[in-house]
């Protein structure tokens, strides 16, 4: 199973990638010199890499807010466990 933080990196290669597909397809549709068929296929491929940046984002920051989650959790046990060993050690 992927850690969330490679899961995290993914998406945002991913993002990266749809970012830099939407740009070339954006330059694309502002040059004039294109048939119909082209311009409306390139319409439909912004509109589809809008939805996938919207989804990855939207990904990215639910994972981000489960890592946040993740560490909290383990700050809370390594202090648990700290006080549990100084108090057990006789540092008290």
């Amino acid at each position: 199973m992927p850690t969330i933080i490679s899961q995290i990196e993914q998406l945002e290669d991913n993002l990266r990638r749809f970012r830099y597909r939407f740009d070339t397809v954006e330059k694309s549709l502002r040059s004039g010199s294109l048939s119909v068929k082209r311009r409306d296929d390139l319409l439909n491929e912004e509109e589809n890499l809008t939805k996938l940046i919207a989804e990855s984002e939207k990904d990215v920051k639910l994972l981000r807010a489960e890592n946040r989650k993740t560490m909290l959790v383990s700050v809370i046990l390594l202090a648990v466990l700290a006080g549990l060993y100084y108090s057990f050690a006789g540092f008290s």
